[in-house]
C-alpha cells in the first residue's frame, strides 16, 4: 500500500472547529467538540441541532485518487435522503461523487447511496445503525472511464462501483465535505478523520485512531519568552487560550522543544503530526516550522507563514526522521516536539 496522508484529526485538542477549520470556508457553522468518542479517549466533533458542513482543504490538491475515513455516530429519526459525504472539484465548484444517507426500514440502519450528479450509481448492502460508532472508509478514483468507488463499514465492503465517477470536466478532487444534511435534534458525531491519496490499486483506509491531545508536560530546550509562567505551561491548554498565555520571540532560529507524555501505543503507526497555533504582531513576513525530536536531533517540518490571526498549523512525518523507517511504538515513547522561527 502506498498511502500519502494529507490530514489527520482526532478533534481532541480544540474547543470548536473554528479553531482549526477556517481556511477557504471549510466550515459553515461553529461546530463544537463532544466528550462522546468511540474509544473512551479524547473527544469527537459534534453537530447538535445544527445543519452544517465541514470541508478540509488539503495540500498538494487536486488528486485523482482520494481516500477518506472517519468514525461516525448518528442518532436521528430523520428518514429523508440527505447529503452526507461529497468529493469536491473546488476549482470548478463541482461535486464529483456523493454519498447520501437514508433510513432503511428493513435493515433499520442508515444505508448509503452513491450518486454522480443526480444519477444513482449504487446502494450499500449494509448501513449505519443508530447511536453506534462505525468506521466509514471511502476510496474514490476519479475518472469518466476507469473510475472506482469502494465503501467499507467497520472494514467490511458494503459498496463497490466501477465506471464513470467524474461529474465535472476535469479528473480532480480537492477536498472532501461532510454534511449533516439537515437540522438535527440529536447526536451527529465525527472522530478520527483521515484523508489520504495513494494508488488506484490501494484498498480503502483501514480503521484508524488519532490521538490528538498530546501536550507538553515540561521544557526540554526553550528560547522563546513566556508572557508569564513557563513555556510548556503556556501551550498545554485544551482548548487553546490564545493571548491569555503564550510564548513570543522575533529572533530567527529561536526554538522551543518540549517533553510530552504520549499514549502507550501498539501496532502500526502510520504518521505523527505536530500541530501548533500562532499569530504574528509585526509587519514583516514570519514563518514558523514544527519541530520533532525522536532521539538526539531536532527535525524541522515545512515552514508555514504566520498571519495576524490565530490559525492551527502542522506537519506530518510518516517516517521516523532519525531512522528513515516506519514509526514503531518504541519511537513514540520518548518523543519531543516544538516549533522554530524560520523567517
Amino acid at each position: 500500500m502506498a498511502y500519502t496522508f494529507l490530514w489527520i484529526d482526532g478533534f481532541d485538542e480544540i474547543g470548536n472547529a473554528n479553531q482549526k477549520y477556517t481556511d477557504g470556508g471549510e466550515i459553515t457553522q461553529g461546530l463544537g467538540t463532544s466528550t462522546n468518542a468511540p474509544f473512551s479517549y479524547g473527544r469527537s466533533l459534534g453537530w447538535s441541532s445544527t445543519s452544517a458542513t465541514l470541508q478540509k482543504v488539503v495540500s498538494g490538491a487536486p488528486y485523482t485518487v482520494f481516500f477518506v475515513g472517519f468514525h461516525f455516530l448518528i442518532n436521528s429519526p430523520d428518514t429523508t435522503e440527505r447529503n452526507f459525504l461529497q468529493f469536491l472539484d473546488a476549482q470548478n465548484n463541482v461535486v464529483q461523487i456523493e454519498l447520501r444517507r437514508i433510513w432503511d426500514n428493513v435493515l433499520l440502519k442508515h444505508v448509503l447511496r452513491l450518486y454522480r450528479g443526480s444519477t444513482l450509481l449504487a446502494t450499500s448492502s449494509d448501513g449505519i445503525p443508530q447511536n453506534t460508532w462505525v468506521w466509514l472508509s471511502v476510496k474514490h478514483v476519479c475518472s469518466q472511464t476507469t473510475g472506482v468507488v469502494e465503501v467499507k463499514l467497520n472494514n467490511a465492503t458494503v459498496l463497490t462501483y466501477s465506471g464513470n465517477t467524474q461529474n465535472g470536466a476535469v479528473t480532480q478532487v480537492h477536498r472532501p465535505a461532510i454534511l449533516s444534511g439537515a437540522t438535527l435534534n440529536s447526536a451527529f458525531n465525527v472522530d478520527n478523520l483521515v484523508i489520504a491519496t495513494g494508488l488506484a490499486s490501494d484498498p480503502p483506509l483501514p480503521e484508524c485512531r488519532v490521538f490528538g491531545a498530546v501536550v507538553p508536560t515540561s521544557n526540554f530546550n526553550v528560547q522563546f519568552t513566556p508572557n508569564a509562567g513557563t513555556n510548556w505551561s503556556n501551550v498545554n491548554e485544551i482548548p487553546p487560550n490564545d493571548d491569555t498565555s503564550y510564548n513570543f520571540s522575533n529572533t530567527v532560529g529561536a526554538t522551543d522543544v518540549f517533553v510530552c507524555a504520549p499514549p502507550t501505543l501498539t501496532g502500526v503507526i502510520p504518521a505523527i503530526k505536530v500541530n501548533f497555533r500562532a499569530r504574528k504582531d509585526d509587519a514583516g513576513v514570519r514563518e514558523l516550522a514544527p519541530i520533532i525530536r525522536p532521539g538526539a536531533t531536532n527535525h524541522q517540518g515545512t515552514a508555514i507563514e504566520i498571519l495576524s490571526n490565530y490559525f492551527n498549523r502542522g506537519y506530518m512525518w510518516t517516517m521516523n526522521p532519525d531512522t528513515g523507517q516506519a514509526w514503531n511504538p518504541g519511537d513514540v515513547a520518548n518523543l519531543k516536539f516544538g516549533y522554530r522561527i524560520v523567517t
